[in-house]
């Protein structure tokens, strides 16, 4: 279990060499970018519990549209809706992308080789066991956890590279039991989440306190996309 934690943060470490950052330049802006991927993550749930009779447009879920079938006497585009595309794009591949976001965000505070000498498998191990026994059998609503678990990081965590290594353990293994709830393998996911963002073109933002990506046209025709059908559960 250690390894695929470490694995993750060494791709993150590779990500901030290339972009010349830092882990205490992601600090600022932590809070900030947790609570805007909860509530992207807030936003997935409710098209999950409503995408059958939720209102939506073309502008607001474009993925959601296909092209609809027209009269010959009339020929126009047309578009109409599909509500599996809808829960499929909005829905269930979104609240897996704030999962990865969130990891990301978190890991990005903590270079490999700390959370390496910072922690044991066998730490490891009492942590998973009990998050599994403790922790989320009381939970009504697991999501809770990540912004318990978030805001001690913020806390408590970024001066303290034991501290560091314990929360994203702990919030690595929130990630994967939501994601395994879904019926997702988050080490697969994460994969894809990390393939993409290692494509993105951007610069760093210092007001926004994070790596923006470039939305042009050109950059977004580059980028790779995150499969998450790649990390579905058999």
């Amino acid at each position: 279990m250690k390894q695929q934690i470490l694995d993750i943060l060494v791709e993150l470490d590779k990500w901030r060499a290339e972009r010349k950052l830092t882990t205490d330049s992601q600090q600022a802006g932590y809070i900030r970018n947790i609570m805007e991927e909860l509530g992207e993550l807030a936003a997935a749930i409710k098209v999950e519990q409503n995408y059958k009779t939720m209102a939506v447009s073309c502008f607001t879920h474009p993925k959601a549209f296909i092209s609809a079938t027209t009269q010959k006497e009339f020929p126009i585009d047309a578009v109409r809706i599909d509500r599996e595309l809808l829960l499929k794009h909005y829905g269930t591949d979104a609240y897996i992308d704030a999962l990865c976001d969130i990891m990301v965000f978190s890991g990005n505070l903590l270079e490999s080789k700390d959370f390496e000498a910072n922690i044991s498998e066998r730490d490891i191990a009492i942590i998973n066991r009990q998050l599994d026994e403790d922790i989320f059998p009381l939970s009504i609503d697991p999501t809770s956890w990540l912004l318990e678990y978030t805001s001690m990081f913020a806390q408590k965590g970024f001066t303290m590279p034991a501290i560091k290594a314990t929360l994203v353990a702990e919030i690595y293994f929130i990630c994967s039991y939501l994601a395994k709830e879904k019926g997702y393998n988050f080490n697969i996911a994460m994969s894809e989440t990390l393939k993409q963002i290692n494509s993105r073109q951007g610069a760093w933002n210092e007001a926004l306190k994070k790596w923006v990506k470039d939305t042009s046209d050109e950059a977004r025709e580059k980028e790779y996309q995150a499969n998450f059908d790649l990390a579905k559960l058999a």
